[in-house]
């Protein structure tokens, strides 16, 4: 009666060309597949939130491995700086002490010229004594 017309009207159908059985039949089609629709979405929405967690966890492995290695890089690099400051001064060591043993040298040298002026200098027996 008036209600199925009423209803037709509602969802824009004429009462008159489109039977009561029809209408149903088309409401019942959409709210099938509006359902089918709505659970798809949420399917999909799911599958997207696990791969953006998924892209998450491997960027957060990523930089976790990018930050170990970086460190790794570091503490080699301050090994090498360390290895390299005491290459550097066992260097100025065996410098000073090749210095040591010129200067050493040196003071021998003018020593013993000192000594040669001394005896020079001394008479004749005075030579022969300290000879």
């Amino acid at each position: 009666g008036r209600n199925a017309d009423a209803l037709a009207l509602y969802f824009g159908e004429d009462p008159a060309r489109c039977p009561f059985e029809q209408v149903v039949t088309t409401l019942q089609n959409f709210v099938r597949l509006f359902t089918r629709s709505h659970e798809e979405n949420c399917k999909q929405l799911d599958l997207e939130k696990k791969k953006a967690l998924k892209e998450a966890e491997e960027n957060s492995k990523q930089l976790d491995l990018e930050k170990k290695k970086a460190q790794k890089e570091a503490e080699t690099e301050k090994t090498w700086n360390k290895s390299d400051n005491e290459k550097a001064c066992k260097k100025e060591s065996e410098n000073d002490k090749a210095s040591k043993k010129e200067s050493a040298n040196e003071k021998a040298k003018l020593n013993n010229s000192i000594k040669e002026i001394d005896i020079s200098l001394q008479s004749p027996v005075q030579t022969a004594s300290a000879k």
